[in-house]
């Protein structure tokens, strides 16, 4: 029965996913669908419904569109000094289980600002 609803659930979501047309600009609702997807037990539900495997299709694709739809409007961000998008932008990495990357990504711009502001920062 949990697997049935699994698979229910899986199908329903990638058609959601399908017709929304997932990328960044979408933030937040993007995200979330998103991470809903990779919580989802893939292999047990592969193992009760074959047809489960389209469904999966779709959301990788969409996973993959949007973490480089994400890249690309961080790195926009960056560009034009846009705080308020780097500091929307960084907080997606998560819920897309890319943590380490946004972490990593902010990093670089805070130390990009730290260096642009001409302060010496010296550690003892």
């Amino acid at each position: 029965r949990r697997e049935d609803g699994l698979s229910k659930y899986s199908k329903f979501l990638a058609s959601k996913v399908a017709s929304s047309g997932i990328n960044a600009e979408y933030g937040e609702t993007a995200a979330s669908h998103i991470n809903k997807y990779l919580q989802i037990d893939k292999k047990l539900i592969s193992n009760i419904d074959d047809d489960v495997d389209g469904s999966f299709a779709v959301l990788k694709d969409a996973e993959l569109r949007f973490i480089n739809n994400l890249n690309n409007r961080f790195d926009s961000a960056v560009k034009e000094n846009d705080e308020k998008g780097v500091d929307r932008f960084v907080k997606l990495y998560p819920l897309v289980g890319r943590r380490e990357d946004g972490l990593s990504k902010y990093s670089k711009f805070l130390a990009s600002k730290v260096a642009s502001s001409g302060i010496n920062a010296e550690y003892g």
